[in-house]
């Protein structure tokens, strides 16, 4: 009973504080972020989807973090695993085990999409956003949201799978077709034809080698991470070939027409045929995933979270500043630094003009 009412107390001091210690900068939680699992830049808002504290958002114009995290009615898990937004400006938020969990375009009302409704598991890895219907990666499959309802999944229910693993890490639409990776193989089906049949798609990935981190595409290139590698598929001799230049890769993204990939060396940006640099971006670390995720927002300014730092960091004409909260959980400072660049911008980073061919993941050009 003196546990419980000490804690009352404590949590009463805290949401009783002056507005002075609760200024701008401060994160609305105590949970603290570890991870980020997938992270999407809008114009004004930042959005952060962690493996431990929910959903962070950042607001750039208020210089300020939020947190939502899991309760009733809302956010379904504080583990995150993916994020995309549809065209009607709905934000989906994939979680391992809960299903799909929606935010409404007036940012209050939350609802949940789940095995309940037609998902083939309720484990989610991949979402991927065409129009205002979601492609949903899971752990045994694919299924399709047609704005509505789950109209359907691959495999179906009592069917066999066209796929040797069920395990999905990737999916990419471009034109007619759309392309799902798995933990073996890749593969490739014509919307127009309702995935009436599904190709094999491994020829030029090395020998005993299958087993795909992610896809990421331009609206025309498609490129695949494998074993630390980047993959360049061909559409005309219909192979896959290896796209070096930039080491290691942890970590393959798309975003707003942009295609990235992290490594120890920072991020790389690809350039019509080449993998460029991006001066002074943070590096990964010795991880599996290698604790830094990042995109670009609408005018191709890149974002980073970086795990070994815990910060975000947004690049602006080649100065990178990282934006942390101090992390005494009461604490409302907002701390900040910049890095200078030494070279000069890729060009598909220093171009605004190019965020006119449209966005990546489904993200609207125009959402907050």
């Amino acid at each position: 009973m003196f546990r419980r009412a000490l804690a009352c107390l404590f949590l009463a001091g805290a949401l009783l504080a002056p507005a002075a210690a609760r200024a701008t900068g401060a994160w609305s939680t105590y949970l603290k972020t570890y991870t980020c699992t997938d992270l999407l830049a809008l114009q004004d808002t930042i959005w952060l989807a962690t493996g431990e504290a929910g959903l962070v958002r950042y607001v750039r114009s208020a210089d300020r973090f939020e947190s939502i995290t899991r309760e009733p009615g809302g956010l379904a898990s504080n583990a995150l695993t993916a994020l995309a937004y549809d065209r009607s400006g709905r934000l989906w938020v994939g979680t391992p085990g809960k299903g799909v969990s929606r935010l409404a375009t007036d940012r209050t009302t939350w609802d949940l999409v789940n095995a309940f409704d037609g998902l083939p598991s309720d484990t989610v890895s991949v979402l991927e956003a065409d129009g205002d219907t979601m492609w949903i990666g899971t752990q045994r499959g694919i299924a399709l949201w047609d704005g509505d309802q789950i109209a359907g999944a691959v495999p179906d229910l009592g069917t066999p799978s066209p796929f040797r693993s069920n395990v999905v890490t990737g999916i990419v639409v471009v034109h007619d077709s759309l392309f799902v990776s798995t933990e073996d193989g890749a593969y490739v089906a014509l919307l127009s034809q309702h995935l009436a049949g599904w190709a094999t798609i491994d020829t030029g990935f090395a020998p005993g080698s299958r087993s795909i981190r992610g896809l990421a595409s331009d609206g025309h290139e498609i490129f695949a991470l494998l074993n630390g590698a980047t993959y360049r598929w061909s559409m005309g001799t219909k192979k896959w070939s290896v796209a070096a230049g930039q080491g290691t890769v942890k970590h393959l993204r798309d975003h707003f027409r942009t295609i990235l990939c992290s490594t120890p060396t920072g991020l790389w940006v690809w350039n019509s045929n080449r993998w460029d640099p991006v001066p002074g971006s943070p590096v990964t670390d010795n991880s599996a995933d290698g604790g830094v995720e990042f995109a670009t927002d609408p005018v191709l300014h890149a974002w980073s979270f970086s795990a070994p730092q815990r910060a975000l960091f947004e690049e602006t004409t080649g100065v990178w500043t990282a934006r942390t909260p101090l992390r005494d959980g009461l604490s409302q400072t907002f701390e900040s630094f910049r890095q200078h660049a030494a070279r000069p911008r890729p060009a598909a980073i220093a171009a605004p003009a190019a965020a006119a061919g449209g966005p990546g993941r489904g993200s609207p050009a125009g959402s907050e």
